[in-house]
């Protein structure tokens, strides 16, 4: 479902999408095209060349019989930048009252990889995305109590009907020096452990001041169609910040997009047409009540966006059958929480995906 354009699968687990992206490489002999173990230390505007200095650290074996290995920065100067560091990495912890002096054990999702270490313990997960619903189920079994908070639609304490030892609370109003973690609604339980599920920043530490590139409350601005900045397109742009999207389908057609571009197949429009376009967005954001946190996130406009971006590179729309697949799992995903990864009632739509696929081999 939310793969690139040649394979249909959903709900693989982490190790078979590593799978999937390395064979994906090898494939199209990408790996000649990519440099591993580079960090980019800075992008910078080179006025000399109007491209762009880009400073990057890696490993050089030095001359000799010894070969030790010492870290260097170089320099190189490209026409154009895209950035694509992804948006999972930067941990977005809760602003809770009195967390700096309450005793317990904290830790985010990123950082999360067995339940082991929950034995026993009471835990305290804050979010219920995907993140804090897997994560929860995964901790159940071996923690003593598991307590969810989270913004909606709990205004009091709920215990799950699936597992005697989770219960679902409205979020934290503040901790305490004794351990107790006290919920919005007044209720109160002593954790040993807050485990945060509360998602990521967006952080692009190697972008220059001059770039002009704003994170305000995880708004990335200013973009045109969350990738363009009006004031330097197209020689810098952004792919992949949407959220709650399909992913792997919106990276791939924001890229066709950018690489169009660049290239003068596809022309933009004005700056001050992509502003004021950017403005009207904003501007309806705000209307709506949306807080400024959620302006990447695609939600209900997903298939719009995407039909608008295949539009613009002249490109076949995602198909229909992945479209109705994802409303399908949204839907599992609200009724069966427990299971919705393997019960499901949209397997005709398999079966569509499958006979799609086939075009490819």
């Amino acid at each position: 479902m939310s793969s690139y354009s040649d394979d249909p699968r959903r709900f693989p687990g982490h190790e078979e999408v590593l799978r999937y992206l390395q064979e994906f490489a090898r494939r199209f002999d990408l790996h000649g095209l990519i440099r591993l173990q580079t960090e980019v230390v800075s992008v910078r505007r080179d006025d000399a060349s109007a491209g762009w200095k880009v400073s990057y650290r890696l490993s050089r074996k030095l001359a000799g019989a010894g070969g030790e290995e010492v870290e260097v920065v170089e320099d190189e100067v490209f026409d154009a930048v895209v950035v694509c560091n992804g948006h999972s990495d930067e941990p977005r912890l809760a602003d809770i009252a009195g967390i700096d002096g309450w005793p317990g054990k904290q830790m985010h999702s990123r950082n999360y990889r067995v339940p082991d270490p929950f034995h026993g313990q009471v835990v305290v997960i804050v979010g219920y995305a995907p993140s804090g619903l897997d994560i929860s189920r995964d901790i159940v079994g071996v923690a003593k109590e598991v307590h969810v908070a989270h913004r909606s639609p709990v205004t009091s304490e709920t215990q799950s009907t699936a597992h005697a030892n989770l219960w679902l609370h409205p979020m934290i109003e503040r901790v305490e020096e004794d351990g107790s973690v006290v919920f919005q609604d007044g209720s109160r339980v002593k954790a040993d452990a807050i485990l945060y599920c509360s998602g990521y920043k967006y952080n692009f530490p190697f972008l220059g001041d001059d770039v002009g590139i704003l994170v305000d409350d995880n708004r990335v601005h200013p973009l045109y169609k969350h990738v363009f900045p009006p004031h330097l397109a197209p020689h810098i742009s952004f792919i992949g910040l949407s959220l709650k999207a399909l992913q792997f389908p919106v990276f791939q057609l924001q890229s066709n997009w950018v690489a169009r571009v660049l290239s003068g197949r596809v022309e933009l429009p004005s700056q001050e047409k992509m502003m004021e376009d950017m403005s009207a967005f904003y501007s309806e954001l705000e209307a709506r009540g949306c807080p400024k946190r959620y302006t990447h996130d695609l939600g209900e406009c997903t298939y719009e966006y995407e039909d608008w971006v295949a539009d613009q590179c002249g490109l076949e729309r995602i198909e229909r059958w992945r479209k109705e697949m994802f409303v399908a799992a949204l839907k599992n995903f609200a009724d069966r929480p427990e299971s919705y990864r393997n019960e499901w009632d949209d397997d005709h739509l398999l079966l569509e995906a499958h006979r799609d696929f086939t075009k490819y081999y």
